[in-house]
Parts: structure tokens; sequence; C-alpha cells
């Protein structure tokens, strides 16, 4: 089950399911395991690729593409 992450209200927002799924990966990445230099597919979740895409979406602006060619 995802939980709402975010809402307009907070009273719309699961904070139990919130709450659990942050046990749930804090309590994953308690003991990192070390990875050999290499290709891996990668899956992120939704909010990340939001970010990532806010990101490069502010990197490929009108303003941005001016400002370094001047």
């Amino acid at each position: 089950m995802q939980a709402a992450q975010s809402a307009w209200r907070a009273k719309d927002i699961a904070f139990d399911a919130v709450a659990a799924t942050a046990l749930r990966k804090a309590r994953e990445s308690a003991q990192p395991q070390k990875l050999e230099p290499g290709d891996y597919t990668v899956i992120l979740e939704p909010a990340a690729v939001a970010s990532f895409l806010g990101s490069v979406g502010f990197g490929l602006s009108a303003r941005a593409a001016e400002e370094v060619s001047a």
C-alpha cells in the first residue's frame, strides 16, 4: 500500500502509513552493503522522479540557456 505523502489538507494524509514506510526504509538502510563498480538498473520512487525532473526542468529553461550563453 502506498501512503499519501502529500495533500492539500493534513487530515488527508495517512500518517500511520507514512510512518510505517519511513520506519521500513530506515530499517532497510541500517546495514548497507558494498557494491562493486558497474552498471546497475535503478528504479526510482515517484517523489525522487518528481524532484529530479523539477531540477532538470529548471536547468532546461530558456532563461538558464540565455544565462549560460551570455
